[in-house]
């Protein structure tokens, strides 16, 4: 990273968010008997159980590149398979680790861009639906977990602002080809020009369900594994929110953010606040865990422009 100031500044922001994140665990943890309980849970989780999440997590985004890949494909982009998961995991690696000005998302179109047969405009509509179509899917997940369970009363505020600004983006999207500035026009057009291909988004959006179900899925078994009293039903929506909760701009990856919902989220069944952290700290790791691999392929992306 070079040291001109607005790498300084980015630094400085993810400092900070990393930060943020790690003051508010640490506050959760002040309370009494809640550090102690944490280790206790944290320490009966054998080790094969984090293994096994991290490797289930990275199935499910392998299957989010193959959703981004199929994505391209509507649009005529071929990218083999391989190099969209890799350009994917840098991605996330980016995210978590990197304190620099291109976020994942903007990694992923610059790597994309760097191939002639696509231009930046089409790469980013390529990730931008890839990531609202994600959002659909977060949100549909959350509105049945909520209808399936009487607990979840008072839950409805936070998905229904999600669904707010979904639509708003959705909206706001479909009328950047009217705006007279060239490069905003061409990806207003590279976006709308998904509209065509029907079949594509409605595809899309069926691997995104099933990608947030298997983060359920995941959540359950990290629960199950903890000892932690929260049935599958249960976990249909608190998983859900949990997602959107992370997205706030707060910590590094929904650091503190996630941590602070499972406490509130996870109270209503008589989970105590120390196993609420460990079950959402476990969940971070696997996370971090999984990023791990974008390094490799980071690296290997950036000896092939060395070279």
């Amino acid at each position: 990273m070079s040291d001109s100031p607005s790498s300084k500044r980015a630094m400085g922001k993810w400092a900070l968010r990393l930060f943020s994140g790690v003051l508010v665990v640490g506050l959760l943890l002040l309370q009494r008997g809640t550090l102690e309980k944490l280790a206790q849970t944290l320490s009966h989780t054998p080790l094969w159980v984090y293994l096994a999440s991290v490797a289930f997590y990275l199935l499910g985004q392998a299957l989010c590149a193959w959703k981004w890949q199929l994505l391209l494909r509507a649009r005529g982009f071929n990218f083999p398979l391989w190099r969209c998961c890799s350009i994917y995991l840098s991605g996330m690696f980016a995210n978590l680790w990197l304190p620099t000005n291109i976020g994942g998302d903007a990694l992923r179109v610059s790597q994309l861009a760097r191939d002639p047969q696509i231009t930046t405009s089409d790469a980013f509509a390529s990730v931008l639906i890839d990531r609202l179509t994600g959002f659909a899917a977060l949100i549909f997940l959350a509105f049945l977990g909520l209808l399936s369970s009487g607990a979840a009363r008072g839950q409805w505020p936070l998905v229904a602002i999600s669904l707010a600004l979904l639509c708003a983006l959705t909206g706001g999207l479909f009328l950047l080809p009217r705006v007279k500035h060239p490069k905003v026009k061409r990806v207003g057009e590279a976006i709308t020009a998904y509209a065509k291909h029907r079949s594509a988004l409605g595809v899309a959006l069926i691997l995104s369900f099933i990608f947030q179900l298997s983060q359920v899925v995941l959540n359950f078994g990290l629960a199950r594994a903890l000892g932690l009293p929260v049935g599958p039903l249960e976990m249909g929506w608190i998983g859900p929110l949990l997602s959107l909760s992370g997205l706030l701009p707060i910590g590094i990856g929904g650091l503190g953010t996630r941590e602070v919902a499972a406490v509130a989220l996870l109270g209503r069944f008589g989970v105590v606040r120390g196993e609420a952290v460990a079950w959402s700290l476990l969940w971070q790791a696997t996370v971090w865990g999984a990023s791990l691999p974008g390094l490799f392929f980071l690296k290997g992306s950036h000896n092939a422009r060395m070279d």
